[in-house]
């Protein structure tokens, strides 16, 4: 509607409601899909920090059990819950999740899978691959999981890449739609301060011909 309205000052003809209306749907999508890009990229740079976490554990004494339970503990949103527990939809709930269902009777490739459906993220699938590798393998498994991290990092400087250049372009293409439709009203504008005649634009969108150039340029905008 916002858009909407600021055609219909642009051009005065109402015509342009319909495709900015419409258009402003792919806005809104636009913007949800950076919103669900920026909380993945957070999660991911969480989840890097995780497998640090697992590593130091597994140094320490090679148990998967004990791994989960430090990344539980102190992993991205560890304490940060209600009575002190993890905040809901972070790492850390993620593997007290896991760890629970687990210890629960469950198998440890199910108690994953619940939460790699969940996440849909290379980066957990890829890291859940390795944590039941290193659970067959046991004190053995630390290279693994050394090169596991390497991976996990590399994956999230190219999405960090990726995510900034999109919206580099997505920034771009939005400047560049509105700026053609403020020229016009500041033209618009001149035109009436001059009192010139010869430059009214109003006049030439009130024609059929001008409503249907105006609809034109909505749509593509």
């Amino acid at each position: 509607l916002g858009a909407g309205f600021l055609a219909l000052l642009a051009v005065r003809t109402p015509v342009v409601l319909l495709p900015c209306f419409a258009g402003g749907f792919v806005f809104l999508w636009a913007q949800l899909e950076d919103q669900r890009n920026r909380r993945s990229n957070r999660y991911h740079h969480a989840l890097a920090g995780a497998i640090d976490i697992i590593i130091n554990s597994w140094q320490i004494h090679p148990s998967l059990d004990g791994a989960l339970q430090a990344v539980a503990a102190y992993g991205a949103g560890a304490g940060d819950g209600p009575e002190g527990g993890p905040l809901p939809d972070s790492v850390a709930a993620d593997f007290a999740e896991v760890r629970a269902v687990w210890r629960s009777g469950s198998p440890l490739r199910e108690a994953l899978q619940r939460v790699a459906d969940r996440r849909a993220s290379p980066l957990f699938d890829n890291l859940a691959i390795a944590l039941l590798v290193a659970h067959e393998q046991g004190a053995s498994a630390s290279e693994i999981l050394r090169q596991q991290a390497v991976i996990a990092r590399r994956q999230v400087n190219l999405f960090n890449t990726a995510l900034n250049r999109q919206r580099t372009k997505r920034q771009e293409l939005r400047d560049a739609s509105v700026f053609p439709w403020l020229i016009v009203i500041g033209v618009g504008l001149l035109s009436r301060m001059a009192a010139a005649e010869t430059v009214d634009t109003q006049t030439f969108f009130t024609t059929p011909l001008g409503a249907a150039v105006a609809f034109l340029a909505a749509l593509i905008t």
